[in-house]
């Protein structure tokens, strides 16, 4: 996969995630369509020590890029020294 983050203000930033499927197993969506990639984004915020929290989509794309399946997503994470 690959993804990419921007700062956004003084304590927050942006960031996206891609994932493509593989292509020799056929991924079928909770809606019955066969999905291509998921991509996650999300608006996180530093809490300190390393931390962050942050809410955006998740969504799964078909093989000609629509959209079949979306959901809310959130992260709780921290940094490894």
């Amino acid at each position: 996969g690959a993804g990419s983050w921007s700062q956004t203000d003084a304590d927050t930033f942006a960031f996206f995630l891609r994932e493509d499927f593989n292509t020799d197993v056929t991924q079928i969506s909770p809606t019955g369509f066969q999905a291509a990639y998921i991509k996650i984004d999300i608006e996180a915020r530093l809490e300190g020590d390393g931390k962050f929290t942050g809410k955006g989509k998740a969504v799964v794309h078909g093989t000609d890029d629509t959209v079949i399946y979306s959901t809310d997503a959130e992260t709780d994470a921290h940094r490894v020294p």
